[in-house]
Formats: structure tokens, C-alpha cells, sequence
């Protein structure tokens, strides 16, 4: 867990996850230059489990976590962020599921700034099968970062992330290309809080992850790997531009009502920022 000026949250965060943890696991929390609470928030919690590192300059989120990716000692990382929730059954679920699969993730329950002032929303309920993953990646991230869960011997401690804005999409579509198995189940693992500001609120934030060289270069060995092992099924599918998209609707019903809701949310935010504009 990452954290910079979280005082707000970062309580919550940390009993929630320190609640659904084994008595021999550990939560390590990076205090990333933070002029605020957040430590006094941290000192009133008493678990040996809760290890508080910190930097007083701030070195940012990617930086941050590849630091706690060296001192954790568990065969298995998840992430959270300092804003979030664990939800009780969340270790129970992924340590299940990471018998089988080599990175886990899940559904979210959505809170705090929503439209329309709604309570509570929930994300895409839907199953993500490890034989799908990597054709969904290959053109959009499909995984709430929070929910993530995977085995050590997938990364190089140190070197998770990149200091890039789509610093976790990098690292599935790595995984991917490393042959590893993702998994996304239908239930929700954490609550995900939404608010001003967040990072994914900044300006341009999806316009530079689409623009991120990094994370294209990856795309695009990943697309160019799947097309030789689905070469047979490309002018059956229609564009072959596309067809890695189409695969992933024609062999799933949960992917294809994904993108059919992405696709009319995206249409209606659209609506939405121009009537904004033009009122």
C-alpha cells in the first residue's frame, strides 16, 4: 500500500485489510512524502502484522511500491490502494483461486463521489477466464488494480512497476506475455472509493496511457503473439484489426455484455461532457 497524504482514508484502508489477513501475513504501507496525518493515523494502530516505511521526499507510487515489493517475505503480493477497502472475504477468495490461477482479480464495489449521488455501484460482475484474459489486454485493461492479487515468482522484486501512468496494465500485459495465468472472478474483493483526487481523475490521464510508448510496444507484442496462434480464425472473425476483440465476444457471453456496457457508458459520458460544455 502507497500512500501520500491519505490521512482521510488511510485508517479504514489498513483495519480492513489487517482484518481479513492470517495471523502470519503482513501489510507493508509506504509513506510517499506525506505532509499531512497519515502517520499519526498509522502510530494508533497496534498490529505487528501493519510495517510503516516512508521516505520524506516524495518518490512516487510506481517507486513506492517496487520499495515494499523488496521487503515484503510472502510467496504471494496483492495490492490495495491507501484509499480503498479489503473486503472480508477478499484473502479468503484469492488465496482459493491462486492455487490455480497465477494472478487473481475481482469485482468492486464502487463508493464515495458516484453520479447522481448514488450510494453505492458495483463493477462489471462478470468472469474473466485465464484463456480470455490475454485477448481482452491486448486492446483494454480489464482488471481493478486493488483487487490484484499474484505469486512472487511472476515478478522481479524491485521491478514491478514502471513509472508510467498505466504502470499496472504494463505489468499484466507482461504477465501475459510470460505465459502466466490471469483470472478475474464475478465477485467483488474490495470496495474502491471514488473522489476528486484520485490520479485517474487527473488531466489527460487516459490520453497518456493510450499515448505511453512502454505500454504500446508491450501491446503490440502481445497482439502480434496471439495472432500467430489464432492466424486460422482471423478472416473468419471479420477485421483483423479487430478480431482479437471479436474472439474475445464470440467465446464469451460475460465479455461481450462488458463491452456492450462499455460502449454505451462511454457513448453517455460523452453526452454528458457535452451538455456540461455547452450549458
Amino acid at each position: 500500500m502507497a500512500a501520500k497524504n491519505s490521512q482521510a482514508t488511510i485508517g479504514l484502508a489498513v483495519k480492513s485489510t489487517l482484518l481479513d489477513l492470517n495471523k502470519d501475513d503482513e501489510l507493508l504501507v509506504f509513506l510517499d512524502g506525506c505532509d499531512d496525518g497519515t502517520h499519526l493515523i498509522l502510530n494508533r494502530i497496534r498490529d505487528p502484522r501493519l510495517k510503516v516505511h516512508g521516505s520524506q521526499v516524495s518518490i512516487g507510487r510506481s517507486a513506492a511500491r517496487n520499495f515494499l515489493s523488496l521487503k515484503a517475505q510472502g510467496s504471494h503480493f496483492a495490492v490495495l490502494d491507501s484509499d480503498d477497502v479489503s473486503l472480508p472475504w477478499r484473502f479468503l477468495m484469492t488465496r482459493r483461486l491462486l492455487r490455480k490461477y497465477d494472478a487473481v482479480f475481482g469485482a468492486a464495489f464502487l463508493f464515495g463521489d458516484l453520479p447522481y449521488r448514488l450510494p453505492m455501484a458495483l463493477t462489471y460482475p462478470l468472469r474473466l477466464s485465464a484463456d480470455l484474459a490475454p485477448a481482452v489486454l491486448s486492446y483494454r485493461n480489464p482488471f481493478v488494480h486493488s483487487t490484484s492479487a499474484f505469486k512472487r515468482d511472476l515478478v522481479t522484486p524491485g521491478k514491478l512497476y514502471e513509472e508510467i501512468v498505466p504502470e499496472e496494465y504494463l505489468l499484466w500485459i507482461q504477465m501475459a506475455l510470460a505465459g502466466f495465468r490471469l483470472y478475474r472472478t464475478p465477485f467483488p474483493l474490495v470496495g474502491y472509493r471514488l473522489h476528486a483526487g484520485q490520479i485517474s481523475r487527473s488531466k489527460d490521464f487516459y490520453q497518456k496511457g493510450e499515448e505511453c510508448a512502454l505500454l504500446n510496444e508491450a501491446r503490440d507484442r502481445l497482439v502480434g503473439i496471439l495472432q500467430e496462434s489464432h492466424g486460422d480464425k482471423i478472416h473468419s472473425l471479420g477485421s483483423q484489426n479487430n478480431f482479437l476483440r471479436e474472439l474475445a465476444q464470440s467465446r464469451s457471453l460475460g465479455v461481450r455484455l462488458e463491452e456492450t456496457l462499455l460502449t454505451r457508458l462511454r457513448a453517455f459520458a460523452k453526452r454528458l461532457l457535452f451538455w456540461r460544455d455547452s450549458s
